[in-house]
């Protein structure tokens, strides 16, 4: 009977668990989804401010940004040649080591789809079609 109880334990316990899952899982996508939108929005400031000096054959635009809440500059990089927004995100401290790699789709139809990078060669197996899992 003790194990008959335990193993219902167990499966109630997961139940819960998986739900919890799915709802973190959620609020990741409404974040991911709002995120890409600020994204999106800098893009197309930065490229209807600019359209006439851009440059297509050049890689990457650099921008510093700050925000109200979070005061520290942050570097973000567009990448012209394939329409997306390609950001890295730095520490204003040079002695705080912190970066985050940001890919995002901002095509006009589906800008709402985004990837996190872990690294530059992963920005090339993007381009070829494969697809990257966020990793925590």
């Amino acid at each position: 009977m003790s194990d008959t109880k335990d193993i219902s334990y167990i499966i109630a316990h997961c139940k819960e668990l998986n739900k919890e899952y799915g709802e973190i899982e959620e609020k990741i996508r409404a974040f991911d989804k709002h995120i890409n939108k600020v994204l999106y929005g800098l893009y197309r400031e930065f490229t209807d401010k600019n359209w006439l000096t851009l440059s297509k054959d050049e890689k990457y635009y650099l921008l510093l940004i700050s925000t109200f809440d979070e005061p520290q500059y942050r570097e973000i990089y567009f990448d012209r040649r394939i329409s997306d927004v390609f950001c890295t995100f730095v520490h204003a401290n040079p002695n705080i080591n912190m970066e985050i790699n940001q890919f995002s789709n901002v095509k006009e139809e589906d800008y709402e789809s985004n990837k996190v990078i872990i690294d530059k060669e992963q920005l090339e197996r993007i381009k070829q079609g494969n697809t990257l899992k966020l990793i925590e």
